[in-house]
């Protein structure tokens, strides 16, 4: 695998860091990541490989609409994330919000990342909160200095051995964390 847009949104997913919390939601009393520090964390960790982070809407024939989410390389090549399904809602104001929300929910999922508590969105579907993707970082580090390798092939040789974390299960997440922990382990002892 080269350097393409998947080697380099790895490495991006290990450089962003979760957003600050800049905003507060009354009704529930919670601090949360405005959509626009989460873009500025996503957009930072992005530009240093070179790529773009993207959100547009899809109208469908039927009436439908979702958002799409999606990162651009500098050489143009393109890969898509999400499609999350939104309300057609007439009220432009509840759309706008929709959409908001949306894009926030959408971005940080798309990297793995969370800045609020979300009570709203949490307790609503009976989930614990998000999980926190730090414990990455460390084992990629770990991974290249016993291999003796840059970020690069580090990320490459992840991304074939194990797919990306981005999108996976509360269970499958903790499996990977320990496919992960494997490998390190193997790299470590020269296996």
């Amino acid at each position: 695998m080269g350097d393409g847009i998947r080697s380099r949104y790895f490495r991006a997913l290990s450089k962003v860091d979760n957003p600050p919390f800049d905003s507060e939601n009354p009704h529930f009393r919670s601090k949360f990541a405005s959509l626009s520090v989460t873009l500025k964390v996503i957009r930072e960790a992005c530009e240093s490989e070179g790529l773009a982070y993207w959100h547009h809407l899809i109208w469908f024939e039927s009436g439908n609409v979702a958002l799409q989410s999606g990162l651009m390389s500098e050489d143009g090549e393109e890969l898509k994330l999400s499609l999350t399904p939104m309300t057609n809602n007439p009220d432009a104001q509840k759309f706008g919000a929709e959409l908001t929300y949306k894009r926030r929910q959408t971005a940080q999922a798309d990297f793995g990342i969370t800045g609020e508590v979300d009570d709203d969105g949490e307790t609503a579907a009976g989930r614990t909160p998000r999980r926190d993707y730090s414990a990455i970082a460390p084992l990629k580090r770990r991974y290249m200095a016993a291999k003796g390798i840059d970020e690069t092939k580090a990320s490459n040789e992840l991304v074939d051995a194990l797919g990306n974390p981005a999108r996976l299960s509360n269970d499958d997440y903790r499996r990977y964390l320990q496919k992960m922990e494997a490998l390190v382990r193997e790299a470590e002892h020269g296996e």
